[in-house]
């Protein structure tokens, strides 16, 4: 469960950094994916989804130790996707 909350952890922090890297960005410069007024949607969904993997993953943490560690991850995983932003720039996502 603690390797399976970690791994669920690390996605949900790509996703909200690439969705904050494209949000960031603007509707022309962003993948086609994103363009337009459903990118917009695209964008809050993924967003979302990425919170909600979030919470299971220090879920899934939490219950391997305890809550207070479940808590501190899941602020870890809100700052690991500010960091993930520029590394996803520097790879061209």
């Amino acid at each position: 469960m603690f390797i399976t909350g970690i791994i669920v952890l690390c996605i949900a922090s790509i996703l909200r950094a690439w969705g904050l890297l494209n949000y960031k960005r603007g509707p022309g410069e962003g993948p086609l994916i994103v363009m337009g007024l459903t990118g917009r949607l695209v964008l809050a969904i993924i967003s979302t989804v990425s919170i909600i993997l979030g919470i299971v993953g220090a879920i899934l943490i939490g219950s391997e130790t305890s809550f207070f560690v479940g808590l501190i991850v899941f602020v870890a995983f809100w700052f690991l996707s500010g960091i993930w932003v520029p590394l996803l720039e520097w790879i061209g996502l």
